[in-house]
């Protein structure tokens, strides 16, 4: 017998919980505990047809390529019906809800501290981060992020993001 693996599943938020990359579901969010455990918010549902980017419940497998500054993340599951893009990190749901907040740092999104990427890692750097990047290593920066890249390396810089690079970068 083989078992697939359903991957995690994220949704990203606005500060208030409403949605921020289109809609406007205001999510019940999930309730941090005394012991640090969770309790998952209310579940959210959905009538009609399932439609990417038009009509169902949309969570990410690949949270970093949703990152908004100021947008908050989380752990969200399903029940039902799934319809997923080509790549199969972005999902329209009939029915989900939030089960707990989470860190974008275990995502590759930075918003504050030191960090170095090497080979082909990613990462979106937001507020004061600041990366050293290398090979074919990426980031995307975003406020007052500063990076310097090497080899191969990329980025993409918005607000008063700043880069120095060298070599091919």
């Amino acid at each position: 017998m083989t078992t697939v693996e359903t991957p995690k599943l994220y949704k990203v938020l606005s500060r208030d919980g409403e949605s921020c990359h289109g809609g406007s579901l205001q999510w019940s969010l999930p309730t941090q505990n005394e012991n640090g455990s969770w309790t998952p918010g209310e579940w959210a549902d959905v009538e009609g047809t399932l439609i990417l980017c038009e009509n169902g419940l949309h969570l990410t497998s690949q949270p970093s390529g949703w990152y908004r500054d100021g947008a908050t993340l989380y752990v969200a599951e399903y029940e039902g019906e799934i319809v997923q893009d080509s790549l199969g990190d972005k999902v329209c749901v009939r029915r989900s809800r939030l089960i707990a907040k989470t860190d974008w740092a275990q995502h590759g999104v930075y918003r504050e501290g030191e960090h170095v990427l090497y080979g082909n890692a990613t990462a979106t750097l937001s507020d004061n981060a600041t990366a050293t990047l290398s090979g074919n290593a990426t980031a995307t920066l975003y406020g007052n992020a500063t990076a310097t890249l090497y080899d191969n390396a990329t980025a993409t810089l918005y607000d008063n993001a700043t880069a120095t690079l060298s070599d091919n970068a």
